[in-house]
């Protein structure tokens, strides 16, 4: 939501560090999957800037714990959405912001891809 309302673009990357942070002190053996925004419908435009930016600086937040050692992973939603075709397919729900079914399941492909490659055998 913070997106769509563009509360606080400018600092999302300080309050999800702080929620990651707590996670791993929490758990530290766990793995965090961080995902990105995924893109509105292509007439969006005003959305699909905030959320640009805001994938900007949540792919910092998976850079910068990862270097200090942290076991996270971004699930890029925003590329992997457009590689499925959401534009085309109709992976938007009527309001042509949040997904629909369709577009839930191609979340949870590419969290499943994802999350399934950093598994050792």
């Amino acid at each position: 939501e913070d997106v769509n309302a563009n509360y606080e673009l400018g600092t999302i990357d300080t309050r999800i560090g702080r929620i990651v942070d707590d996670i791993a002190k929490a758990a530290p053996d766990a793995l965090i999957v961080l995902s990105t925004i995924p893109p509105a419908a292509p007439n969006n435009g005003t959305f699909n800037n905030r959320a640009s930016q805001a994938n900007t600086r949540i792919l910092a937040v998976v850079r910068t714990r990862r270097e200090a050692g942290l076991h996270i992973m971004a699930a890029g939603m925003d590329g992997g959405f457009k590689s499925f075709g959401s534009v085309r397919n109709g992976l938007h729900a009527n309001n042509r912001f949040y997904p629909n079914d369709a577009g839930y399941a191609v979340m949870a492909e590419l969290y499943y891809r994802l999350i399934e490659g950093s598994l050792e055998p």
